[in-house]
């Protein structure tokens, strides 16, 4: 019968049965059949195995894709990527791991084909498929991808916090520090109408700017003046953490914001700059002298306070 031709075939060429089709003169030959001739042609197919994958119970979903991680093995062909993925948008999460496993152990640190294909899950309606490929994706996308770099910062605006928060643990595992491409993809965020996608943005900048990056610096100086506080906090501790210690550059920007109607945001941009400048430093002494006359008491007293911490001894 032909199924014992099939097991002897996935024993020898390693291609599971249920991916082999039997051709003699233009038929398939029926597993039922009896295989008496000499010569038969041997196709490689995987539509029983995406119908399965479609249709199945867990079980044999399951399977299939064992037979897949098995066939890709051999074969090495970008189709079994494509009908793997099928596993990963399952309503069942057994399978959307399972098909993560397969596609594992299917690729090799930088795979560019297996990358699209999972890549193209982020956008996908599921919030559990999205989640599902940026787990995977951190198992086979290598540092410094500029590519996947720039659609796992598109997950940054995802409309599931949890989402967003898995995209954000990937970039940290990605992007290399000081990644120029990842920051300036990472800025566009700043201004995103969501507050927490502003604040994962800046608390983001802050772990992979290196000390002294001018423009981390710059765009993040901006929301020093966010209308939401955390991200101002969140602002204000990044550039105290990044900036160099006396930096024209960023006592520059942040001072630029001493003139803001918002009493709250010069009180801290006052801070900001008590903690970046040096002592003794003649320039923001004059800026910071003339906020003494601030209508805000509590700009004032943070004046002062800047100002004695800035004086140099005798």
């Amino acid at each position: 019968p032909q199924i014992d031709c099939k097991h002897v075939v996935s024993k020898k060429c390693k291609i599971p049965p249920v991916c082999q089709v039997l051709i003699h003169e233009s038929e398939e030959v029926r597993d039922d059949d009896v295989v008496d001739q000499e010569t038969y042609q041997l196709v490689v197919s995987l539509e029983a195995v995406q119908q399965s994958l479609m249709m199945g119970s867990f079980k044999t979903k399951v399977h299939m894709l064992d037979e897949c991680r098995k066939l890709g093995a051999t074969q090495g062909c970008k189709a079994i990527v494509g009908v793997v993925c099928v596993g990963l948008e399952d309503r069942d999460p057994r399978v959307k791991q399972a098909a993560a496993k397969v596609l594992v152990g299917m690729s090799t640190k930088g795979d560019g084909h297996i990358i699209a294909a999972v890549t193209a899950r982020l956008e996908h309606k599921s919030e559990d498929v999205r989640q599902v490929a940026l787990q995977l994706l951190g198992h086979i996308a290598e540092r410094g991808d500029q590519h996947t770099i720039t659609k796992v910062s598109d997950c940054l605006e995802d409309s599931n916090v949890f989402t967003r928060g898995a995209a954000a643990k990937l970039l940290r595992q990605i992007v290399v520090r000081g990644d120029q491409h990842a920051i300036n993809v990472v800025s566009e965020r700043l201004n995103h109408e969501d507050e927490g996608v502003r604040l994962l943005a800046v608390e983001f900048l802050g772990r992979i700017a290196q000390k002294g990056d001018q423009r981390a610096i710059a765009v993040v100086s901006s929301c020093l003046a966010d209308r939401i506080l955390d991200v101002r906090r969140a602002a204000a501790e990044v550039i105290c953490d990044i900036a160099e210690k006396g930096d024209e550059h960023a006592i520059t920007k942040v001072s630029g914001w001493l003139q803001h109607e918002d009493e709250v945001v010069r009180q801290s941009v006052v801070e900001v700059l008590g903690h970046i400048a040096c002592k003794g430093d003649r320039h923001v002494f004059t800026v910071l002298s003339a906020c003494l006359e601030d209508s805000s008491s509590s700009v004032r007293h943070s004046v002062v306070t800047v100002l004695g911490l800035l004086a140099e001894k005798g």
